[in-house]
């Protein structure tokens, strides 16, 4: 069991987490208070704090001391919370003129003047840095995937200024003259076992992510409790990538492209805007892609500007869109993806009352909590409907020559490192736009390369709806907790893609049963 004592007033951090806790751990139960009180907390592997206050922390410490349970801090630390884990105040004067991050020019990236800056330890080994903000094309998409700290944001935004010391400091805020604004994440690890994010929602949007799951996972110190990661990474598998082509003007381009991954025998996925069906032409190149096993996706009816802007419009969109695949292509339409990437809040509720079982979702520019490391619900909302973040992009104006894929390189071997699907995304060629490519033989030798790279990091690739299906089911897994052991169970496995669990830096398999000792 885990426990969540909020000590803030908003419940907006605690939803958020909530949801982020059970992509990872499963349908462990979460139970949340707005204070500490030891007979809440008997049976918990784990104790999260949403801020801390100063009544309660001593208390919160010595019981977990005690009951060997981990603590995790997302947030401000009240002043004998400093006090105990030896940390001070820091003046943290940021520079106003510096937060506003320009925009990606061509091939170009775009990085904030702050950043994160990661020093190795046994549960962040793969993480350099972090900056606030990060652009590839214009002020819309980071092929790195993560999202933006937002110094305007209390809940997105550093929440306090804070110098630990340097035995405890995993991360620290810093700019590009490497001048020092106070410490990020803290570990502790003494009579305590104890993680500190300085920011209320921590890691939900990044792949820093991953040291939440090795702290709570894979850190074996002290007997202190630990509780198994469930993996969105088949397995037996190293990596999991998905090819996805956003047909917002056109479809019928894209039949050489796609004939390509044809022959490697690389399912690719189409995310259309159904009113192009209604051109004949337009019904040769989905049908050939489920043939050779392949998704189709909807990308709205007529792709408005946030699914048309209100409740009324994208209820429309989003059902007609689902009628308009299953009248041309005879199939039932079970995932979407947004136009223009944006995800009002009420999107989620529409597509799931119009019978989507999940939105592809997420760029560092839109609806900021709608991008999530880890793919599963939203908000702690309902495990019958999912979403899943995709944010690398494939466009002419920022690749101008094999050199340039460095940098989706980078990502790609952060997301295996981190364990997270690596989806990536671009578009048919139409007569008024070709996304920034010189021609069509030059991005397909781009993509060409870019699927070389993934075979030699030993990615497998997935149709998109496969991978959406693998993650809706994973939300299914029964989990009963023991005195000595965790049953897992799957009253029915579709696909033979098989669920890895880590613990304690063990992955175990779980097809329909499994009974792990702990």
């Amino acid at each position: 069991m885990i426990g969540i004592i909020n000590y803030n007033n908003s419940r907006l951090p605690l939803r958020i987490l909530q949801g982020c806790f059970s992509n990872s751990f499963g349908n462990i139960k979460i139970i949340n208070k707005k204070k500490f009180n030891e007979n809440y907390f008997l049976n918990c592997n784990l104790i999260i704090l949403i801020d801390t206050k100063d009544n309660d922390i001593q208390k919160i410490f010595n019981f977990c001391e005690k009951k060997k349970i981990k603590v995790i801090i997302f947030g401000s630390l009240s002043e004998i919370s400093r006090k105990i884990l030896f940390s001070r105040k820091k003046n943290l004067n940021f520079n106003v003129s510096k937060l506003n991050t320009l925009q990606a020019i061509e091939n170009k990236s775009s990085n904030s003047y702050y950043h994160i800056k990661y020093n190795k330890s046994e549960i962040c080994k793969f993480i350099n840095k972090r900056y606030f903000e990060r652009y590839d094309f214009l002020k819309e998409w980071n092929n790195m995937g993560y999202g933006k700290i937002d110094l305007k944001d209390k809940f997105l935004g550093i929440s306090q200024s804070i110098e630990l010391k340097k035995k405890n400091q995993i991360a620290y805020i810093s700019d590009k003259k490497n001048n020092v604004y106070g410490s990020y994440v803290g570990l502790w690890k003494n009579k305590k076992c104890v993680l500190w994010f300085n920011r209320r929602c921590g890691p939900f949007d990044s792949f820093e992510w991953r040291l939440i799951e090795n702290f709570v996972s894979n850190l074996n110190y002290d007997n202190f409790k630990c509780i198994p990661n469930i993996l969105e990474i088949p397995y037996k598998y190293e990596g999991v990538a998905t090819a996805r082509l956003d047909c917002d003007e056109n479809i019928s381009s894209a039949k050489f492209l796609c004939n390509q991954y044809f022959k490697k025998k690389i399912p690719i996925s189409l995310a259309i805007v159904t009113n192009l069906l209604e051109d004949k032409k337009n019904i040769e190149l989905p049908t050939k892609v489920l043939r050779k096993r392949g998704s189709i996706l909807s990308h709205s009816k007529s792709h408005p500007n946030n699914w048309g802007g209100n409740i009324k419009r994208a209820t429309w969109e989003a059902i007609e869109s689902r009628n308009d695949i299953y009248r041309h292509l005879k199939i039932v339409c079970r995932y979407a993806v947004s136009p223009f990437h944006e995800n009002p809040r009420f999107v989620n509720r529409i597509l799931k009352k119009a019978g989507y079982k999940g939105l592809a979702s997420g760029i560092i520019k839109n609806d900021p909590l709608m991008l999530i490391s880890r793919a599963g619900k939203l908000f702690n909302e309902s495990k019958s409907f999912i979403s899943l973040s995709q944010q690398c992009m494939l466009h002419g104006d920022i690749i101008k020559s094999k050199k340039d894929l460095k940098k989706i390189f980078k990502t790609v071997n952060i997301f295996k490192k981190s364990n997270m699907i690596f989806g990536y995304l671009d578009h048919p060629f139409s007569k008024r736009y070709k996304y920034g490519w010189p021609n069509e033989k030059f991005r397909y030798l781009i993509h060409m390369e870019l699927i070389k790279f993934l075979k030699k990091k030993k990615f497998k690739f997935l149709s998109l709806n496969r991978v959406m299906d693998f993650i809706l089911q994973k939300q299914m897994i029964k989990i009963k907790v023991k005195e000595h052991s965790i049953n897992y169970t799957l009253d029915h496995l579709k696909d033979n893609l098989s669920y890895a669990l880590e613990y304690k830096d063990k992955k175990y398999e779980l097809k329909n049963k499994l009974n792990l000792k702990i």
